[in-house]
């Protein structure tokens, strides 16, 4: 029997235990609902209000900006329209974009290299065939000058 009473005493330890942290509980959610500011019907309203105003300057404002990407791109479309750059147009306009006409520039070294390269070839080559010419011409000489002996 004793240790019937002692079950007894120690659930009904248990159950105190219990109902005094949900007494607890309980009255720390109303004491951090009663520090929140109440809800009125006046602050909902402002605060609408301002979101909607905000809204409104947002659209504004994405609007704007939009005419001005809009802008920015038809000026974009017209330098690009503007300067181009190849053999058949001028190559000294006025030049807007700094990276192509660097890009441009270093073509045309490139390209001023290349031909100065074929240029020596074809100097290399025009002497070559000289040599060959006064050769030819040497040997001609010798051909009429024994033809001329016999």
């Amino acid at each position: 029997m004793n240790s019937i009473n002692q079950l007894k005493v120690e659930f009904v330890d248990g159950v105190v235990v219990i109902l005094l942290t949900a007494l607890f509980v309980i009255a720390l959610i109303m004491v951090i609902a009663s520090r929140q500011e109440r809800v009125s019907s006046e602050n909902s309203k402002d605060t609408i209000e301002k979101f909607l105003n905000r809204v409104g300057w947002l659209e504004m404002e994405i609007q704007r900006l939009s005419e001005e990407n809009k802008k920015m791109l038809q000026e974009r479309k017209l330098e690009c329209a503007s300067f181009k750059i190849s053999p058949k147009e001028d190559l000294f306009k006025p030049v807007k974009n700094g990276y192509l006409l660097e890009s441009t520039i270093s073509f045309l070294l490139n390209e001023n290299q290349s031909l100065e390269h074929a240029l020596e070839e074809l100097r290399i080559e025009k002497a070559s065939l000289m040599n060959e010419v006064e050769m030819l011409l040497l040997e001609l000489e010798g051909f009429s000058s024994d033809s001329d002996i016999t």
